[in-house]
């Protein structure tokens, strides 16, 4: 046994090196967790997996006997335990003094409720001197049933096509790496399923009209000059004969001499003509090979992601494979297992879809021996692609493709980054709040990427996700923040108007102190008023959130311990357990005079991936006249606002064909397009040339036609200030439109890919 120190003056706290030991009551078994200073993300330790359900007695084991301490222990998220401590001699390896707690006060199974990992946090006061150390994260076994169960239920969620607006508003685009697919065109994102289900859509149609497509290519004729032998000249006749006269140059000399012998007579060695050769290099077949080209490319590029994020995830799961677990499992390991599994037949999807792609392509070239176009855009709408059967099916097919969407790697990328229960768990509840908006009949505006002032070691600003939501239905406004921060200062950032009103007694700094609760969802009402509900996510059972104390905790904090700018109370809060069957939440607020006054509940309800009780914490919000006339509302605030000049001028639109040369079709194949393949977004088209005719760094780009091929792909100004005369008289509205500040003949002929670039170059320019 080693010689205790004497000294506790407070050097020895800052030069002792401090670990925890943990004992396992069931076999005995010590382990060891070295303690450093640094961020709360200090990596994970490989070597060992405690047990959700394991008791375990802990001690502090310090290099130097430093006296008498006030040590604060805790799990990460749970309340700390604190005890003033005295040293007693150490019996591990180089350890002096060992510090021992108690097995009572809540530590007797300290990760009973832990998913994934555990970290052990310290705050250690002695002789006037404090330290903060804490572990790296220590994988905790799982015993719960059916864990693998909920984890797919989840992943199944937000990779499936239910939740996929949802998950559009909350990646973060291309940032970190993500990839994303530019050159898409539509409005929406889809995901893997939908996207090969419409690419087998395309295919079907570009091989079913194969066979004529080969026999019958587009073709065009041009004249060339040629010199020839006689014989292979298109025609030679007596003017021929005396222009060689004329133009002596023409003739190619021979062995000296402008003739020949040619059997028994003489002629001209040589002559130049034109010449009328046929080719398949038309715009028609490279839009063919183009639209092929881009399949490929975008499944490939589909299949490459999951392929590289699968390999990540197989690197983690041979890490966590060596660790060895007494009882239960990993959850992380159940996570990257049941990920790894999704992602496998999906890589097998897209690489069939590129294959698929590819073996077309290959066909068309070799026939036609073309190679495609670099870059693809949907092409004019031609003759061709109007009169000829099977160029025509094509081109339906191609508006098809366009139309499609922006392929979402981004929530790909975003889940195969995903290796705990806690961070799965929060971004199924984020998902499945905004979803529930939207199918409320709220319209989703642009999220945004809040960064918050706050430096703690505790928190760091969400990188992956968007942290705030805006969502309107009439005359009602609702705001949804992820990741949000109360502070106890002055500062209200991102909108968030909530403060704590106390301050952590053990900080010692001057600044105050904060909340980061999960979720904030203010609701915005037409009277003018406001209310606020705050919700946090714990993967447990509704009766757990109670006995562990984790209900009153966030009441605490968030109701008690929390006002809104001016004084008023957080309104609601709520509990969401991952765990549960329906009907086991709880509220408080029920009896007869809280519901007559109208008051907002406080309590548990269950959202999973089989249960969803969210209607229960989130409250609704009638709009006068009732919901009939709150529905009719959200979709008229749904279109952009557009002067009447303008809605008249989209009705004119619409009976516009985009190509004025091409010869009238049948009434019954024009459909409400008269004649043209016109995008439903017509209306949006103008409203949003209307905002960027605002904006002082978007007026100029409307009426100058190199920008607008530039920007938008119209190889036209967009906005004319005169009436245009000839073929392009049709290819603008017949008054003038009211258009921001001025009055312009508006283009109206937009294809869907225009559309699209229309609606990025609008989101480039306002964000």
């Amino acid at each position: 046994m080693k010689e205790v120190a004497s000294t506790s003056s407070s050097h020895s706290l800052e030069d002792a090196d401090v670990s925890l030991r943990l004992v396992d009551a069931k076999s005995g078994r010590a382990m060891v967790f070295d303690c450093v200073e640094g961020t709360a993300h200090a990596g994970i330790d490989l070597r060992c997996a405690l047990a959700d359900r394991g008791s375990y007695s802990v001690s502090l084991l310090s290099t130097v006997d430093f006296g008498q301490a006030d040590v604060s222990l805790r799990v990460k998220g749970e309340k700390p335990i604190e005890r003033v401590l005295s040293p007693v001699p150490a019996e591990e390896g180089d350890y002096v003094a060992e510090y021992r707690f108690m097995a009572d006060g809540g530590w007797h199974k300290p990760f009973k409720y832990a998913y994934g990992f555990v970290q052990l946090e310290l705050e250690i006061s002695a002789g006037g001197v404090a330290r903060s150390l804490r572990t790296k994260e220590i994988p905790c076994s799982c015993t719960i049933p059916n864990l693998k169960r909920h984890v797919v239920g989840m992943l199944d969620a937000l990779l499936g096509p239910d939740l996929a607006k949802a998950m559009a508003l909350m990646t973060v685009k291309g940032e970190d790496g993500a990839p994303v697919d530019e050159s898409a065109t539509g409005e929406g994102s889809a995901s893997l399923e939908v996207f090969a289900a419409h690419a087998d859509s395309v295919l079907s149609v570009v091989e079913s009209v194969m066979p004529a497509l080969k026999l019958k290519p587009r073709t065009k004729t041009r004249e060339s000059r040629a010199t020839v032998v006689p014989e292979r000249a298109r025609r030679v006749g007596r003017g021929e004969i005396e222009w060689l006269g004329r133009n002596p140059d023409a003739i190619r000399v021979q062995k000296g001499l402008p003739l020949g012998k040619r059997g028994a007579k003489w002629g001209v060695s040589r002559v130049q003509t034109a010449m009328s050769v046929v080719s398949l290099d038309v715009a028609e077949n490279t839009a063919v090979l183009g639209l092929l080209s881009d399949i490929a490319r975008v499944a490939g590029l589909f299949a490459s992601t999951l392929r590289s994020g699968v390999e990540d995830l197989a690197v983690a799961k041979e890490k966590l494979s060596a660790i060895a677990v007494d009882n239960g499992c990993l959850p992380s390991l159940v996570i990257i297992e049941a990920q790894i599994e999704k992602a496998r037949p999906r890589i097998e999807m897209a690489e069939g879809v590129q294959r698929r792609a590819r073996r077309d392509l290959m066909v068309l070239e070799m026939v036609w021996g073309l190679e495609p176009p670099r870059g693809y855009s949907l092409p004019r709408r031609s003759k061709a692609f109007q009169e000829v059967s099977h160029y025509a099916k094509v081109y339906k097919a191609m508006l098809e493709w366009f139309e499609f969407g922006r392929l979402d790697l981004d929530r790909e990328a975003l889940m195969l980054e995903v290796r705990n229960m806690p961070r799965l768990y929060e971004l199924f509840c984020l998902a499945k709040m905004i979803d529930r908006h939207i199918r409320d009949g709220y319209k989703a505006l642009e999220p945004d990427q809040v960064r918050y002032s706050l430096s703690s070691r505790y928190f760091g600003n969400e990188a992956r996700v968007a942290n705030k939501y805006a969502f309107s239905k009439g005359r009602v406004n609702a705001t949804l923040w992820y990741q949000a921060v109360f502070y106890s200062d002055v500062r209200e950032e991102g909108g968030v108007d909530v403060h704590r009103t106390t301050k952590w007694v053990k900080d010692s700094k001057s600044g105050d102190s904060y909340w980061t609760p999960d979720f904030v969802l203010r609701q915005d009402r037409p009277d003018g008023s406001s209310r606020v509900v705050v919700l946090d996510s714990k993967y447990t059972e509704p009766r757990f959130c109670r006995e562990k104390g984790y209900f009153d905790d966030c009441l605490d904090k968030y109701k008690h311990c929390s006002a809104r700018s001016g004084g008023r109370p957080v309104d609601s809060v709520w509990l969401l357990a991952g765990r549960g069957s329906a009907g086991e939440g709880w509220s408080t607020a029920l009896g007869s005079w809280a519901v007559e006054s109208g008051l907002l509940p406080d309590g548990v309800c269950v959202l999973t991936p089989f249960v969803d009780e969210l209607g229960h914490a989130v409250p609704a919000v009638e709009t006068p006249g009732g919901a009939a006339a709150a529905k009719g509302a959200g979709e008229a605030k749904a279109q952009p606002a557009v002067p009447e000049k303008v809605q008249v001028a989209v009705k004119e639109a619409v009976e516009v064909k985009p190509e004025p040369e091409a010869p009238e079709e049948p009434a019954k194949e024009r459909g409400g397009a008269g004649g043209m393949e016109m995008p439903p977004a017509l209306l949006e088209v103008m409203g949003l040339l209307s905002e960027i005719a605002s904006n002082p760094l978007g007026r100029d780009s409307l009426t100058d036609g190199k920008e607008s091929q530039k920007l938008f792909g119209v190889s036209h100004p967009v906005c004319r200030k005169r009436q245009p005369t000839g073929r392009d008289r049709r290819l603008y509205t017949k008054d003038v439109v009211e258009i921001g500040e001025g009055s312009f003949y508006v283009y109206k002929a937009w294809r869907p890919d225009q559309v699209n670039k229309l609606r990025r170059a609008h989101s480039r320019l306002f964000s």
